[in-house]
C-alpha cells in the first residue's frame, strides 16, 4: 500500500485565502485537493486554471462550476429528503406527518424540501411549527403540534384594557360554591387526566443538531407526543444522541452517507 502525505490549508471561509491555498498546493505538486467546504467557487476556478483535480465538499445541488478538474461529492439536502421520503411513504406507508424546525436558514430549507416531498407522495402535513434555536424551552411549539396549546383569552391579556376591580369579583354571599354548581367535578377532572393525547401524525421531522435534539426529545415525551417515528437529517448521526437521549430516541429514522463496499467490519455488518 502507498503512503499519502496530506497537506492541510485553512481557508477561514475567506475567498482570497482559498485561492492562495490552491496556489500553494499547486506549488507543492499535490495529486489533488479535497475541499473546501466553503468558498468552493473561488477555489474551484483557481484549481481548474491550474489543472488540479478538486473534489468540493459542498451541499449545494446547483454547484455552478464545470470543468475537467472539478468534482463535487457531498450529501445534498435534496438527496437526504428524497431518501427519507421514499422510505417513509413508499416502504412504511405513512400518510400523515408533522414538521418541527428551527427558525433559521438550515431549518427553513429542510422544512420546505420535506414538505415538497410529502406533497409528491400525496402525503399530508398536519402540523408545522418553528422554534427559536437559541432557546431551550420548546413546550409551546410542541403543544401547538399536539393540540394542547390554548392561547390566553384577549380579555385576560395585560394590554386588553380590561382591569379587575372590586365590582368584577363574584358576590360570595349570593353564590353557593358547591360541587354541583362548579363547571366540572373531581371525577370529570380525573377522567381528563386519564385521557391520553391523540397524536394525528405518524412521523415528526426535526431538522436540527444533536445539541437541540437532546433537549427536544424529552420535552416531546413530557408533553405526551409519543408513539411516532422521529425523523432527522445526517446531523443526527452523532454519539451524543445515543447517550444523552437514551430512552427518548426510539423509532428514529435518519439518513447519512457511507461506502457500502467498505471492508470495515462495522460497515460490512451494517450493509449486510
Amino acid at each position: 500500500s502507498k503512503e499519502f502525505h496530506v497537506i492541510i490549508k485553512d481557508t477561514q471561509a475567506d475567498p482570497q485565502k482559498a485561492i492562495d491555498g490552491v496556489r500553494q498546493l499547486h506549488q507543492e505538486n499535490v495529486v489533488g485537493i479535497v475541499g473546501p467546504l466553503l468558498t468552493v467557487n473561488e477555489a474551484g476556478l483557481e484549481a481548474e486554471k491550474l489543472q488540479i483535480p478538486l473534489i468540493a465538499l459542498t451541499q449545494k445541488s446547483d454547484f455552478p462550476l464545470h470543468g475537467d478538474y472539478l468534482f463535487a461529492n457531498f450529501i445534498t439536502p435534496e438527496m437526504q429528503v428524497r431518501t427519507l421520503g421514499t422510505y417513509l411513504f413508499s416502504d412504511l406507508g405513512i400518510k400523515k406527518v408533522a414538521i418541527l424546525y428551527p427558525n433559521e436558514k438550515y431549518g427553513k430549507k429542510y422544512m420546505e424540501l420535506f414538505w415538497d416531498i410529502v406533497d409528491e407522495y400525496d402525503g399530508e402535513v398536519v402540523g408545522v411549527e418553528s422554534y427559536d434555536g437559541k432557546k431551550t424551552d420548546f413546550a409551546e411549539p410542541i403543544q401547538k403540534l399536539t393540540g394542547q396549546h390554548f392561547p390566553i383569552p384577549d380579555f385576560l391579556k395585560p394590554d386588553s384594557g380590561t382591569a379587575l376591580t372590586e365590582d368584577t369579583f363574584i358576590d360570595n354571599e349570593s353564590t353557593d360554591f358547591t360541587e354541583e354548581n362548579l363547571d366540572y367535578t373531581k371525577d370529570e377532572d380525573d377522567k381528563e387526566e386519564e385521557e391520553k393525547i391523540q397524536i394525528d401524525f405518524e412521523a415528526l421531522f426535526i431538522p436540527d443538531s444533536p445539541s437541540k435534539i437532546n433537549l427536544i426529545l424529552p420535552q416531546l415525551a413530557f408533553n405526551d407526543a409519543k408513539d411516532m417515528y422521529l425523523v432527522g437529517t445526517n446531523l443526527w448521526h452523532h454519539q451524543s444522541l445515543l447517550k444523552d437521549s437514551k430512552g427518548y430516541n426510539k423509532n428514529a429514522i435518519i439518513t447519512d452517507g457511507f461506502f457500502n463496499n467498505s471492508q470495515n467490519n462495522s460497515t460490512a455488518q451494517f450493509t449486510k
